[in-house]
């Protein structure tokens, strides 16, 4: 990846509003979401947590977190240009809030978009973490328990436990209510959950799951395997 600005440079999106990330000074409160393990994002000693986070750490899990997020709603032009402005330089430098929340809002942005951020209190406007929480310096370190916080989003979860992931349902019903994994909405003799395994769309019968038909050759037909 050809990585072009260093991170240290970013500046906060908020026009200079001073808010908190909400990083909880708890950092267990974090659940660890399931990609963090498969993908190796982090080890698991919490004894670190407290550790100021470098800009390589931050690099590495916003990167993993961006393959997670390609992987399953896909990404958008603004948090894809955001991973491309790394730069493979000043990776030992520290990291301050400011530049945490400049690096998360586009995660963010496209997380709302799925209906898939966390819920505010009431009153309170916005989809960042940081929403609604005191406020504080930008310029303040952030520690790893604090950056883990910020990305410990799983787009894993099943709500319903219907085998089929909220993000999915969200996407293609606007909820996880409106659909089962036996259903065949478009009527196509796929159920949600094959059309979910397949990667294709539930409400298109165009999109169907590709179809493989293996016939048995006549006796001394010769039969070619082209992989």
């Amino acid at each position: 990846m050809n990585h072009q600005a260093s991170l240290n440079k970013l500046k906060t999106p908020l026009a200079g509003a001073v808010v908190w990330l909400c990083l909880a000074s708890n950092h267990a409160l974090a659940q660890t979401p399931q990609w963090w393990i498969t993908r190796g994002v982090l080890n698991q000693n919490p004894a670190q947590d407290y550790t100021p986070v470098n800009q390589g750490q931050l690099k590495w899990l916003a990167s993993n977190a961006y393959a997670e997020v390609s992987r399953t709603i896909g990404p958008d032009t603004g948090l894809t240009a955001r991973i491309n402005a790394f730069s493979t330089t000043n990776n030992y430098f520290p990291v301050n809030i400011g530049q945490v929340k400049h690096l998360a809002a586009p995660f963010y942005d496209r997380l709302y978009a799925f209906g898939l951020t966390n819920s505010l209190p009431a009153g309170i406007q916005g989809h960042y973490p940081w929403d609604g929480k005191p406020e504080t310096n930008d310029f303040a370190m952030v520690n790893i328990g604090q950056a883990k916080y910020v990305f410990s989003f799983d787009l894993s979860v099943d709500s319903d436990h219907d085998s089929l992931p909220d993000w999915w349902e969200i996407a293609n019903f606007g909820g996880t209510n409106n659909c089962a994994p036996d259903d065949d909405p478009d009527g196509d003799g796929y159920t949600n959950l094959e059309e979910y395994q397949a990667g294709t769309v539930p409400t298109n019968p165009d999109t169907d799951p590709p179809a493989v038909s293996i016939q048995t050759p006549v006796n001394g037909t010769r039969v070619v395997w082209v992989p």
